[in-house]
């Protein structure tokens, strides 16, 4: 939708890495910031309805780390977790607070080492796999539909 090339040099949207499609090694599936942006403005945003017993998902993430991170809380989501850097990307959706029928547990840790966040919905990974790796427990962050059983 814009070119980062006819920015102003100091314009800080150029050492935003998330404005580059093809930055990852693999292939990307989603527009950047900017495109996103862009798209928006020129279409609008669908409107998306919370359903009861939801609360907001915020989304952020950190361009120095490479790190997505996901909230609930809009606390972390505007002091704290801005606090070590990272860029508010705002809601992504609605996400349930208690265990209803069909949902399944979110579970969000966190790895010192690796500077990434790491989520499942598998009670095993959660309990174990992923500890092994250095990751550490940071609990439930909500419940969510799945559209594959987990064996």
């Amino acid at each position: 939708m814009g070119d980062l090339y006819s920015l102003p040099d100091d314009d800080p949207r150029q050492s935003d890495l998330q404005q580059v499609m093809n930055l990852y090694d693999g292939p990307q599936r989603e527009l950047g910031n900017g495109d996103r942006t862009g798209a928006q403005s020129s279409y609008g945003m669908p409107e998306i309805k919370p359903r009861p017993g939801t609360v907001t998902l915020y989304r952020m993430y950190n361009p120095n780390v490479k790190d997505h991170f996901y909230t609930t809380s809009f606390s972390e989501y505007s002091t704290i977790a801005v606090d070590y850097g990272y860029k508010q990307e705002g809601k992504i959706g609605y996400i349930y607070k208690s265990d209803i029928e069909d949902t399944v547990t979110l579970y969000r840790m966190y790895s010192m080492i690796a500077k990434d966040h790491f989520y499942t919905s598998s009670r095993n990974e959660y309990s174990t796999i992923a500890m092994d790796y250095g990751y550490k427990q940071e609990g439930s962050i909500g419940y969510i539909y799945i559209l594959v059983a987990h064996p």
